[in-house]
């Protein structure tokens, strides 16, 4: 079954939110043949995927877009029948294109904190929120708390989500 829900997907009900995701309901072999060809086919629109996500307690795959995509009914009917089992739902994400370029561009720019530009860290677009997520290395707090001030004051502190964590870091 494939659905399209034009609401803008900004995350899971607050009743899912925290718990750790399972994946365990995609675990049969049909349900994994059938998410490889919805990554096949979604790839085919790359340029508009923000990425998949996936509802534990509703069982079902969550297909999140740029908000200009306007290919939902067409990919609909791509999908229908082809990917049974699996329930997908194909939705706008939260964030228009330029709010996630300006975050993207104050994360590459690395210039919200003197010790930026020597600290790891990765950042991406995040299905999960329709945003872009940032882990800034542990072992640095002040800077990942100096982006999220920076983040803050440019009024994008809702696009971008940054935590803490290992980064590794890829010689050169």
């Amino acid at each position: 079954m494939v659905i399209v829900d034009k609401n803008p997907f900004c995350g899971l009900p607050s009743s899912a939110a925290g718990r750790e995701p399972s994946h365990a309901w995609l675990a049969a072999p049909v349900l994994q043949q059938r998410l490889e060809l919805l990554n096949q086919e979604v790839e085919k629109v790359a340029s508009s995927l923000i990425g998949i996500t996936f509802d534990d307690e509703g069982k079902i795959a969550i297909v999140v877009f740029h908000t200009d995509f306007d290919g939902f009914d067409k990919l609909k009917s791509q999908l229908e029948g082809r990917v049974d089992p699996l329930h997908v739902a194909l939705r706008p994400g939260c964030f228009p294109r330029e709010r996630l370029a300006k975050g993207s561009s104050i994360v590459e720019a690395r210039d919200w904190h003197p010790k930026a530009k020597s600290i790891g860290l990765t950042w991406g677009l995040d299905a999960s929120f329709s945003g872009l997520s940032v882990t800034v290395d542990q072992s640095a707090p002040e800077v990942s708390a100096a982006l999220e001030r920076r983040l803050q004051e440019q009024g994008l502190g809702d696009v971008v989500r940054v935590k803490r964590g290992q980064v590794q870091r890829l010689n050169k």
